[in-house]
């Protein structure tokens, strides 16, 4: 076992020897024995998958995919897949967009998208609930199983969920979350049945759902109007006391990828708030990674925190934004039948009246 966990990619040979000598033992190979000969074994994975048991548990098959997706092993993953259906087995929402995942990066979006609706109709068997005309003022729109709502700031997404769910007398998932003090576009998942929920849930594995943020920025500028960029840091998260987080860009973190563009310049000279800060740049944010506060992170990270953060930026930025600049603009996923769904939510008031008085 020991041999198997720390074998470089070029000892493949001896890993999958040592797995099956395992089997040829009566020796039930565990989900870290799996996952280490396989990835070890990428270079031929044929031989690897196939000394895959034909009785493993859940967990060794999910491990055994993941492995495999995250190596760029799209064919290794989905021969992975397919046994575990062969095993009678349904895949969950994780596994189908790990594995859509690594379709998405090595095939494209298309390719992933097929693999997703191929794969997730044995979520859609059984009876459908009927799509129930719900009325409130945080729906922005509807459809089969799925709402898009309008989440306002200084609440979590668990108490907007759940005051929302009381309100309209249903039950609500949650499958995406946004912080407690940022607005806008929130995607909950309703009805009996969990379809929708794994649908949603395996897209954002996948990495299919695009989200646009908007955020004001304190610094130095990152360009004139137009300008694009990405920022790739590592992100690590910290339970504080169990009902709190904070997170640092880490090298032991976990990867975090945020494409921005530059969208307008405000100078701010001879403001009161902004002694060594000459302007201020609105920015849409697309976060390819969801990592706990990652826009706020990574903005922080570059030297231009966002105005109102009380975490990460200034608190005397207060002054001029009463609260965090920071707002879910869109989001965007693929609906049931493969058609994009797209909900927008406009800008607040009080954020909208920051920009004016700049």
């Amino acid at each position: 076992m020991t041999c198997m966990s720390g074998a470089a990619l070029s000892a493949w040979p001896t890993s999958l020897d040592l797995l099956r000598a395992m089997k040829s033992s009566q020796v039930e190979p565990n989900h870290f024995s799996l996952s280490s000969a396989i990835s070890t074994g990428l270079s031929s994975w044929p031989r690897a998958v196939s000394l895959l048991p034909v009785k493993m548990s859940r967990v060794c098959y999910v491990s055994a995919l993941a492995s495999c997706a995250s190596s760029m092993a799209w064919e290794a993953a989905l021969a992975c897949l397919t046994a575990m259906q062969n095993a009678q087995m349904t895949p969950g929402a994780v596994e189908v967009g790990t594995l859509a995942e690594s379709f998405n990066r090595a095939l494209g979006h298309k390719a992933a998208r097929e693999l997703l609706c191929s794969v997730s109709t044995s979520w859609k068997a059984g009876k459908k609930d009927a799509v129930p005309n719900f009325t409130a003022e945080e729906i922005i729109m509807q459809g089969p199983g799925l709402l898009m709502a309008n989440k306002p700031e200084s609440t979590s997404t668990e108490e907007f969920a759940a005051a929302l769910a009381a309100r309209l007398n249903c039950r609500l998932s949650v499958t995406s979350r946004l912080d407690h003090p940022t607005s806008g576009v929130l995607p909950l998942a309703f009805g009996t049945e969990s379809s929708m929920e794994k649908w949603l849930v395996a897209q954002l594995a996948a990495r299919l759902v695009e989200k646009e943020y908007l955020c004001l920025c304190e610094g130095e500028a990152l360009g004139p109007p137009g300008t694009t960029g990405l920022v790739v840091a590592p992100i690590r998260t910290m339970e504080l006391d169990g009902h709190t987080s904070r997170s640092e860009v880490s090298p032991t973190g976990r990867i975090a990828r945020t494409e921005y563009q530059v969208l307008r310049r405000f100078s701010c000279r001879g403001a009161q708030w902004a002694e060594d800060t000459s302007e201020v740049m609105l920015l849409a944010a697309h976060p390819i990674t969801g990592r706990t506060h990652q826009i706020r992170v990574h903005f922080a990270f570059l030297g231009r925190p966002l105005l109102g953060d009380l975490t990460y930026g200034r608190r005397d930025s207060l002054s001029v934004c009463p609260r965090l600049f920071l707002h879910c603009r869109r989001f965007s996923c693929i609906g049931p039948d493969g058609t994009p769904l797209v909900a927008e939510a406009p800008l607040p008031p009080e954020l909208q009246n920051v920009l004016e008085t700049l």
